[in-house]
C-alpha cells in the first residue's frame, strides 16, 4: 500500500475540522462546542457528545481516523471517505477500514501511549486502564495518565511534543524514544535534586528544563560569561536568547526554590509560560505560580454542569420550559425571585435562569424534567459537595462526572474505578 501523504499537509488534521468536513455536526453545533471547549478546557468531541450533537461510536471512528492521518496510514482524503462510508452505511470504522484494504493491523503506530509503552513509562495494563477511562471520560490519554499519577506533567508535555516530531519526520521512531528515555532522565535527576533541600538549582538547568535553552546552549554561553567577566544571565540577555523580563522573572523562581516555597514543577510552568507566550512574570505566575485553593468553596451545581459541558443552551431552554409547564415548579422559582407577576413572560423567564443558580432548586428542576436521570443528578450533587469541601479537585470531579453519567453509577462507585483518592 502506498504510504499517505507527507506529514506537513497531514499532520494538522484536528477533530473539529474532520467532524464539519465529514458532515457529522453542523457548523452552529460545532462553534458553540468549540467555544465550550474553550472555556472549559474539555475536549470538543467530549462536549458534542455531551451535548447530543455527536454519537460516542461516531467520535470514537473520528479520533481513530486523526491518529491514522497523523501516524500517516490515511491521507486526509481517506479519512474523510472512511468516516462517511462508516456513517452512512452504520458499519464499524474497522469494518470500512478491511473492506477498503486500509487495515494494517501490524504496523507499529506512533500513538502516544504505544510510545510511553515502548519507552518504559507505563505498562500495557496501565495503558488499557487509561484508555478505557480516556474513552468513558472523553479527555486525553496523556491527560488521564498525569491525573493518575503514572507521568508529570513536563514529561507528558515532551512525550507529545516528541510524538509531533516522530509524526512530521523530524526524527525517527527508535530516536524519539531514545530522546523520551535521556529526558526522562534528566528531569527525574533534578527532581531528585529539587527534593534535597541542601541543592540549589542552577539558572542555566531551570532553563534548560523548561525547554528555552538547550544544554549546549547553556554550556557556551557559560564560556562565554567567563571569558568576559560577567553573570550567565547577562550573556544570555545580550544575545537576546531571553528577554530581560524572562531573566528576572527566573530569578524569582530561583529564590522561591531555594527557600522551598514552590516546586520544581510549578518553576517550570511558569518558565514555560512566559517563554511560549511571551507575557510578564506576574501574569504567568497567577496562571501557574500561585498556590490558590483550586476547589472553589461556592461553586453551584449549576456553575458544575456548565463547566463539564452539560449545561448548554438548549438544555437550559428545555429547563425554562419545564418550569413553565409545571405548576409546583414554577411557584417555587418565582418565590425565590420575588416575582408575583405571573403574566409577564420576561420576568418569569428572568426568574427561572435565577432559579437555576440555587442548587437546590436546580435539583429539583433537573429531576422533574427527562434532562438528566435522577441517579446523575445525585451523583453531580455529590462531586460539587467533594469539590467545595476541598477533598476532589475540580478537573477530577469532571472526569469522574463524565464517567457517572456514561457509566450510570453513583460519584463513589466512579471515583474508586477512576482511582482518585479523596482527602
Amino acid at each position: 500500500m502506498t504510504q499517505a501523504s507527507p506529514p506537513e499537509e497531514s499532520a494538522d488534521l484536528r477533530i473539529g475540522s474532520l467532524l464539519a468536513l465529514s458532515g457529522l455536526v453542523r457548523a452552529s453545533d460545532l462553534q458553540e462546542a468549540l467555544t465550550i471547549a474553550t472555556q472549559t478546557q474539555m475536549p470538543v468531541g467530549r462536549v458534542l457528545v455531551m451535548s447530543n450533537r455527536l454519537s460516542e461510536e461516531a467520535l470514537r471512528a473520528v479520533v481513530e481516523v486523526q491518529s491514522l492521518v497523523k501516524d500517516r496510514v490515511l491521507t486526509r482524503e481517506q479519512a474523510l471517505d472512511c468516516v462517511e462510508q462508516a456513517r452512512k452505511t452504520n458499519k464499524p470504522l474497522i469494518e470500512v477500514l478491511h473492506e477498503q484494504g486500509l487495515h494494517q493491523p501490524q504496523r507499529p503506530t506512533n500513538r502516544l501511549g504505544e510510545l510511553l509503552v515502548d519507552c518504559g513509562q507505563i505498562s500495557h495494563e496501565q495503558l488499557e486502564r487509561a484508555l478505557k477511562m480516556g474513552g468513558a471520560t472523553g479527555l486525553p490519554l496523556g491527560r488521564v495518565l498525569v491525573l493518575f499519577g503514572l507521568i508529570t506533567e513536563p514529561l507528558a508535555a515532551r512525550a507529545l511534543q516528541i510524538q509531533d516530531e516522530i509524526r512530521k519526520g523530524q526524527c525517527s521512531r527508535s530516536e524519539g524514544l531514545m530522546t523520551f528515555r535521556m529526558d526522562r532522565m534528566r528531569m527525574q535527576g533534578l527532581k531528585s535534586k529539587d527534593k534535597d533541600k541542601t541543592y540549589k538549582i542552577k539558572l542555566g538547568e531551570l532553563f534548560v528544563t523548561a525547554e528555552v535553552l538547550s544544554t549546549s546552549d547553556v554550556d557556551a554561553a557559560l564560556e562565554m560569561a567567563w571569558a568576559n567577566n560577567k553573570m550567565l544571565g547577562e550573556i544570555l540577555t545580550d544575545l537576546d536568547w531571553i528577554t530581560p523580563e524572562m531573566l528576572l522573572g527566573a530569578l524569582k523562581l530561583q529564590q522561591k526554590l531555594w527557600s522551598g516555597e514552590i516546586d520544581l514543577e510549578r518553576a517550570v510552568n511558569v518558565v514555560k509560560d512566559m517563554y511560549t507566550t511571551g507575557v510578564s512574570f506576574d501574569l504567568s505566575w497567577g496562571r501557574f505560580g500561585e498556590t490558590r485553593d483550586p476547589l472553589d468553596k461556592k461553586l453551584t451545581l449549576f456553575e458544575f454542569l456548565k463547566i463539564a459541558g452539560f449545561m448548554t443552551r438548549r438544555r437550559l431552554t428545555e429547563l425554562i420550559e419545564t418550569c413553565i409547564t409545571n405548576g409546583d415548579l414554577l411557584d417555587r422559582v418565582m418565590e425565590n425571585a420575588g416575582i408575583t407577576d405571573y403574566e409577564d413572560a420576561d420576568l418569569m423567564r428572568k426568574a427561572i435562569k435565577t432559579a437555576v443558580t440555587d442548587s437546590y432548586l436546580l435539583r429539583d428542576i433537573l429531576s422533574e424534567s427527562d434532562i438528566m436521570e435522577v441517579d446523575v443528578v445525585q451523583a453531580s450533587e455529590s462531586l460539587v459537595s467533594l469539590v467545595q469541601e476541598g477533598a476532589l479537585p475540580l478537573e477530577r470531579a469532571i472526569m469522574a462526572f463524565t464517567y457517572c453519567h456514561d457509566q450510570r453509577i453513583p460519584a463513589t462507585e466512579a471515583i474508586a474505578q477512576l482511582g482518585f483518592p479523596s482527602k
